[in-house]
């Protein structure tokens, strides 16, 4: 048999082209959520990630006495939320709703949206609320609590980040204090590591953001009052393979008084971990509505 170098060098080309290609990865979490009022929310979440592509599937079981005595049994809910990089769009679905949204990452990066949303605001009614309530700025740490740890198999760096949130009640003379404690278990030695971090890094650089908003931090971002130090950012750097979030608040009249009170609750308890990981090609019909869901743009 005539040994054919050019064949042998194509066939060697192609199989390590389609090896090296494959860079789908699926990450499967369990998701345990208490809040306040509403009780306990038990979910299955599905993370997808390709080139340029995010997928995300949430499905979502409302357990609590409240929610069973509120709607006669068990609240099932489901939403996808794909991100298309290449595609300049972002698709919801909510399923409970049987609707479809999808938005463009223009209407997310208008350079005008703060002072579009300044000026929506009722002046009258911004001014009553300054005029009763003196907010403080959040107060946030970001510590490395240990980097030697480990969480199922993988290695993992333990961040800790606390942020401190009060409002002051001229009338009342009362405050409302908020203080949320979010424990991150990072880790780089894990499958998927690449595509996951490529797709964060573009994401907060195509809406012009710093990416640790749209990554480990997304849940806080909404109060950030500074942008992370470069020491800090670097910290919370990782994939996450236990997330666990603590919201307490707290509401104090007459404060150093005599008359003091205080009343605690916890308000929400959050912890997400990773049971998971498959490497290579998934199924797209995982994250795909019905075909005759109407689609409306936003």
């Amino acid at each position: 048999m005539k040994f054919n170098l050019k064949y042998c060098v194509l066939f060697v080309f192609i199989f390590f082209s389609s090896t090296v290609a494959n860079s789908d990865v699926l990450y499967f979490f369990d998701y345990d959520k208490f809040e306040y009022i509403v009780g306990e929310k038990k979910a299955k979440l599905l993370v997808g990630y390709t080139k340029n592509r995010k997928y995300s599937d949430k499905r979502s079981r409302l357990t609590s006495s409240f929610m069973k005595k509120w709607f006669g049994k068990e609240q099932e809910l489901r939403y996808t939320t794909v991100y298309l990089l290449d595609k300049d769009l972002i698709r919801q679905v909510d399923y409970g709703k049987e609707k479809i949204l999808e938005t463009t990452f223009s209407k997310l990066t208008d350079p005008d949206l703060d002072s579009k949303i300044k000026k929506s605001r009722i002046p009258e009614a911004v001014e009553i609320i300054n005029e009763r309530y003196v907010v403080k700025k959040p107060v946030m740490s970001v510590k490395e609590i240990s980097t030697s740890g480990t969480v199922g198999n993988y290695p993992v760096n333990h961040v800790q980040i606390t942020l401190g949130m009060e409002t002051f009640d001229k009338k009342k003379n009362a405050i409302s204090r908020t203080e949320v404690v979010m424990n991150l278990y990072l880790t780089s030695k894990i499958e998927g590591y690449d595509e996951y971090n490529n797709f964060i890094r573009h994401f907060g650089k195509r809406l012009g953001v710093d990416s640790y908003k749209f990554g480990n931090l997304e849940r806080l971002s909404q109060f950030l009052e500074r942008p992370l130090k470069a020491a800090e950012a670097k910290k919370t750097e990782g994939f996450p393979v236990k997330t666990t979030l603590v919201v307490k608040g707290m509401y104090i009249t007459k404060p150093n008084t005599s008359s003091e009170k205080r009343v605690e609750r916890i308000l929400q308890k959050l912890t997400i971990d990773l049971k998971k990981v498959t490497k290579g090609p998934f199924d797209l019909k995982l994250f795909e509505p019905p075909e005759k869901w109407v689609v409306k743009s936003n």
